[in-house]
């Protein structure tokens, strides 16, 4: 019972409390189950990423941030930039300690995952809190918490379990930064896009349609105020990846503002012989085919060169001439990247698997509940103009995202799990508007009490 001369500040700060008790309870359940996860299944065997690995071998080696023979089209060691530096030099921090490729190293670093995907509590609950209320924000963060995909995340090697914290970050300051322009918080928002830019290149496309939104819900007054903002926003994200763009353009001798891969995902999902799927058709199985060695002879291993610009730009080149010479076809394949992106690949080796079954439920389960609580909130009228933009954003973010995948390539779904976690703000609405009509339903069955109220008084 609250003592009738309580204060309204010493009645939020109570309430602040509790809320980051809670949030700090979702957190330490999350990482249980993902510890759990990570330990009883033993997920750190065979865990390695080729990617990763080999370059974070070459930088023990002190052959600097190369590849080795074998790696891809290399005959020898040589500079690469075909993966982003962030991962790998956590890769190459992780096989420093406990030994390459190492059973205690790859538990190592899922062990920082897990903590790293618990820690996704707070920025969903912090969205949810921001689009709607503090309610909806924590149950955003339980189903974070419980989500079966950031779980199944933790146990792989790659950058998608860091970049889906950065990525959430990244929403959330955005719409911060909407809602109330401001130079520091944009040298935020740019250096957290610089940090994705280092670590998964990918979703920064959505760094070019955010600022775009930014400018568009900003007042008309506020206009030149978001300008300097974005400017701003992308001055820090230049400058926080500018040492990674220098290096390559000394090791290149041209402009590398990110990675060399987008030539070879580019020919991946299109050439003459792709389906819509990158499963079954990597490199190392196309340099291996003789029907597509017949089309393709420089894929052959004895074709290989050191020169990692020359491959993409040869496998771009094939891309774009099959593009023009079938544009029909070339469209196709889009649109059916573009399903298979946001659905599921028959091809895959866990298609029809029990994991798969889970995966699937829970994703479809996400997905009807954000879909619910994104109308709910449309169809809010207490909400203002910026603050129903939000909507807006997510579906920039999702369709610039899953356009770039169908454009090139799409592998498995682990390429989606990055974009999912958005969803679940709008099922934490969902999920609350739902109990509040069942509380107030049950509510409304209960006798009246006749004993006469208390007013509360001012302290």
């Amino acid at each position: 019972m609250r003592i009738a001369s309580e204060s309204p500040q010493e009645h939020g700060a109570d309430e602040g409390r509790r809320w980051s008790l809670a949030l700090w309870l979702c957190f330490g359940f999350a990482l249980i189950l993902r510890l759990a996860y990570v330990v009883g299944l033993q997920t750190w065997r065979d865990a390695v990423y080729w990617d990763f690995a080999a370059i974070a071998e070459a930088l023990l080696r002190h052959e600097g941030y190369s590849g080795r023979p074998g790696y891809y089209w290399f005959t020898a060691v040589a500079p690469t930039a075909f993966q982003a530096p962030l991962y790998t030099f956590f890769t190459a921090l992780s096989y420093g300690l406990f030994g390459i490729r190492t059973d205690a190293a790859h538990l190592f670093m899922q062990i920082v995952q897990s903590v790293v995907s618990a820690l996704c509590v707070f920025p969903v609950a912090a969205i949810g809190a921001h689009i709607h209320s503090r309610r909806s924000g924590l149950i955003a963060a339980a189903v974070m918490a419980v989500y079966p995909a950031s779980i199944f995340l933790t146990s792989k090697l790659c950058a998608s379990t860091p970049a889906t914290l950065l990525l959430l970050w990244i929403v959330l300051e955005t719409l911060r930064l909407a809602r109330r322009t401001s130079l520091p918080r944009s040298l935020l928002l740019g250096s957290l896009w610089g940090g994705m830019m280092m670590l998964y290149p990918t979703p920064t496309i959505f760094g070019l349609t955010s600022g775009v939104w930014l400018l568009l819900v900003a007042q008309p007054g506020e206009r030149r105020r978001a300008v300097a903002c974005v400017g701003t926003a992308l001055a820090a994200a230049v400058l926080i990846s500018s040492p990674w763009t220098v290096r390559n353009f000394l090791v290149f001798h041209r402009p590398v503002p990110t990675v060399t891969s987008f030539g070879l995902n580019f020919f991946i999902g299109n050439n003459e012989y792709a389906h819509g799927s990158q499963q079954g058709l990597d490199y190392r199985v196309m340099g291996q085919s003789p029907k597509i060695l017949a089309t393709y002879p420089w894929l052959a291993p004895d074709s290989c060169s050191n020169d990692e610009l020359r491959m993409a730009d040869r496998m771009f080149h094939s891309a774009v001439g099959f593009v023009r010479r079938d544009p029909a076809r070339a469209y196709r394949l889009f649109l059916r990247k573009f399903a298979v992106f946001w659905w599921r690949d028959s091809g895959h080796p866990a298609h029809g698997s029990k994991a798969e079954t889970i995966y699937l439920v829970s994703y479809l389960t996400l997905v009807a509940l954000g879909a619910l609580g994104a109308v709910q909130r449309a169809l809010s009228a207490s909400m203002a103009r910026v603050d129903s933009s939000d909507l807006t954003l997510v579906m920039l973010l999702m369709l610039s995202v899953s356009c770039l995948h169908a454009l090139t390539a799409v592998g498995q779904s682990r390429y989606r799990m990055l974009l999912e976690p958005v969803l679940i703000p709008y099922a934490g609405i969902a999920v609350g508007s739902w109990w509040a009509v069942v509380r107030r339903r049950s509510g409304a069955l209960r006798p009246v009490s006749s004993a006469p109220s208390v007013p509360a008084t001012r302290g």
